[in-house]
């Protein structure tokens, strides 16, 4: 297994790691179809069974100032478009994840970006009405910290909807189930693009890990316990929980849609907390 990153990965791990591998790529060609291609997995794959308008918080008002925290190559940045929302601004760590997020939303006058860190944002307190910020701060090195920044950011009052890998049963029980998971993934598994091998894990945090690829330096997963707990002090109020996402991509043959619907319902991958900022 290659690894570039420190055995205490840091922060420069991380942005290395995404500038050499930003969301998608690796997994189809980056031509003119990329996007489009990116768009149709998130709705297929990540949010199968789900209607992402009923399971994520958007804001009412299409005026509201917005931050997308870790928007990547800008998927929910041109969804929040899409929807009319007018004033948008996407953040990332990864420089050429911001590169391929501009050419996505170019000619968009309502989305902008900037380079930013999640545990020291640049911007003022109380800034934004609303903080999306999905599957992100588990690849920060203090999550806690990320979240702090994520509610000091945010208008009192203001809405908070972010989302982290879930402790499901499949990876609270992988060291007991690792020979049986890797003989299945062995038979069924395909190597969707970054060296992903799902045979290889040695325990849980190196299954988590591996899901964004064989360098990704910092992946973790949460429990619905944790994870309350880290919003709670970070000062949020969880209005909602909802779970959603199951890997099938990874897998070689097409599920009956369901047997899809009960894999989600049964081993969710993703949890996420819609919250508003405590007073």
């Amino acid at each position: 297994m290659s690894q570039k990153f420190s055995i205490q990965p840091t922060l420069k791990d991380v942005e290395h790691f995404w500038n050499e591998n930003p969301l998608f790529t690796g997994e189809t060609a980056r031509d003119e179809n990329f996007f489009r291609q990116h768009t149709a997995t998130y709705f297929d794959d990540v949010f199968f069974g789900i209607e992402p308008v009923k399971w994520f918080y958007f804001p009412d008002d299409r005026s509201a100032r917005i931050l997308d925290l870790g928007c990547g190559i800008g998927f929910w940045c041109e969804y929040f478009d899409t929807l009319g929302y007018q004033n948008v601004t996407g953040a990332d760590l990864s420089s050429a994840s911001l590169d391929l997020a501009r050419a996505r939303l170019k000619g968009s006058a309502r989305v902008q970006f900037r380079q930013e860190n999640a545990e020291n944002l640049s911007f003022s307190q109380n800034h934004f009405d609303h903080v999306n910020c999905q599957g992100v701060i588990h690849h920060t090195p203090d999550t806690q910290q990320a979240l702090n920044e994520i509610v000091r950011v945010t208008k009192p009052g203001g809405t908070v909807s972010v989302s982290v890998y879930y402790s499901n049963w499949l990876v609270r029980a992988y060291p007991v189930l690792r020979s049986i998971l890797s003989a299945v993934f062995q038979l069924f598994g395909t190597k969707t693009g970054r060296g992903r091998d799902f045979s290889a894990p040695k325990n849980r945090e190196d299954l988590v890990r591996l899901y964004d690829g064989i360098d990704n330096p910092i992946g973790k997963s949460y429990s619905r316990h944790d994870f309350i707990s880290m919003c709670d002090r970070a000062g949020l109020e969880p209005l909602e929980i909802r779970y959603f996402f199951f890997p099938f991509r990874f897998l070689s043959f097409r599920f009956p849609r369901p047997l899809k619907r009960m894999l989600v319902l049964c081993f969710p991958f993703m949890i996420v907390a819609n919250c508003r900022k405590k007073p």
